[in-house]
């Protein structure tokens, strides 16, 4: 529940929404497919046992299995944290195809100049580095719960500024994966959406 003190900005509803259907028939197929694992006799008391909030199956634009658990329902709301870099991706996708970006094997300093101002081993970061979580670039990963922390980067009023200044290439781009908020913060900037990726 720390959407409560996390920066935010608000985002209008579209006036002519998207909305998907929903086929409840089609939920004992979910079901089965999950219990095959083993370790899994039942989706539901599964998914309740392990802490999740909410459980949603889309195919085809259709709902086909729906569940919350924890105390939340549809219109809870909740920090999607690391759920971000999965829109992040797409977002990508979608500048290539419109034409914003040309292509996952540019240097992120074609979109972001700034860096290569500061470091020119920036102009080594391709976007597809960042898709991957290989940038090479520094990452706290002690998990500390610290304002500092790199980990909650997103408490961070200014996250393009964080990402201008703080950010520090320390390996070689495409050889490494680790887990880094700096790599969609960068892919956002990439593709213009400001700090609202974090």
């Amino acid at each position: 529940y720390d959407y409560r003190v996390l920066p935010e900005r608000k985002l209008a509803a579209s006036s002519d929404p998207f909305m998907f259907t929903v086929d409840d028939t089609r939920e004992a197929r979910v079901q089965q497919a999950f219990q095959t694992n083993p370790a899994i006799t039942d989706l539901d008391t599964f998914l309740a046992d392990t802490g999740t909030q909410a459980f949603l199956v889309i195919q085809d634009d259709m709902v086909i299995y729906e569940r919350y658990f924890m105390g939340t329902q549809r219109d809870s709301i909740v920090t999607s944290f690391s759920v971000a870099k999965s829109f992040d991706s797409a977002l990508i996708g979608i500048a290539i195809q419109e034409g914003y970006i040309h292509s996952v094997e540019d240097p992120i300093t074609d979109y972001i100049p700034e860096l290569a101002e500061r470091d020119v081993h920036f102009q080594e970061i391709q976007i597809r580095h960042l898709l991957m979580m290989a940038s090479g670039l520094r990452y706290n990963d002690d998990r500390l719960i610290l304002p500092e922390d790199d980990n909650l980067t997103y408490l961070f009023d200014d996250l393009r500024h964080l990402a201008l200044t703080e950010t520090e290439v320390v390996g070689s781009p495409g050889k490494t994966f680790v887990y880094n908020n700096y790599n969609p913060l960068l892919l956002g900037l990439a593709a213009g959406l400001g700090s609202t990726i974090g």
